[in-house]
């Protein structure tokens, strides 16, 4: 049996729990053996194992034995699993709104060559308090102001909405051609998310 009151706060209560059902709702189709889902949320397959008995009480998950394994996979008719995919979904369409909103910004200003999002928030292991990080390059020196000023006023915007701010580094791209073989730069390129980026003419 289940219960109905608190169930947010079990079903919520460790990133690893969260972890593990995100994993489930990303491939629904898809059973899992306990040793495979430990591996893919790199914990303990003891603590897996405890989540999954966890997942079947509330209806979340099933489970079946294939051979001498026991394959877990998501229960799409419960009650849970409809509504957090809600939950689910709703995380994915605001990081993609937040992406929207800072590419459709700079597309307007024609001296905006490039945009890049990196740091905690485009690896996805950003905290509450992390900053939304932004490499933005300019055409020249004189635009840095501008662009910086923009962002300014977006702030408030994105505090409200996200609960978040931009920090921004902004070089012209004389600048930027003569820092891309720092250690930040490479960093920036090889691991962030290119945002928005305007053909040269």
């Amino acid at each position: 049996m289940m219960r109905f009151h608190d169930i947010l706060e079990d079903i919520f209560s460790s990133k690893v729990k969260i972890s593990v059902v995100k994993i489930l709702f990303r491939y629904p189709e898809k059973k899992f053996s306990g040793r495979e889902l430990a591996r893919v949320v790199n914990a303990s397959p003891s603590r897996v194992w405890e989540i999954l008995n966890f997942l079947q009480r509330y209806g979340i998950i099933e489970s079946a034995r294939i051979g001498n394994t026991i394959a877990w996979n998501l229960n799409k008719s419960s009650i849970f699993s409809k509504e957090l995919k809600r939950v689910f979904h709703l995380e994915k369409k605001m990081f993609g709104d937040l992406k929207h909103k800072i590419a459709h910004l700079f597309k307007k200003r024609l001296f905006v060559k490039r945009v890049i999002l990196f740091g905690s928030v485009a690896h996805g292991k950003e905290s509450p308090e992390s900053d939304i990080d932004l490499l933005v390059v300019v055409k020249k020196e004189n635009d840095k102001k501008i662009a910086g000023d923009i962002i300014q006023q977006l702030n408030p915007v994105f505090l409200s909405l996200y609960g978040n701010m931009i920090s921004e580094i902004i070089y012209s791209e004389k600048e930027w051609l003569a820092k891309r073989n720092t250690p930040l730069a490479k960093n920036i390129e090889s691991k962030g998310e290119i945002l928005f980026e305007r053909e040269s003419a």
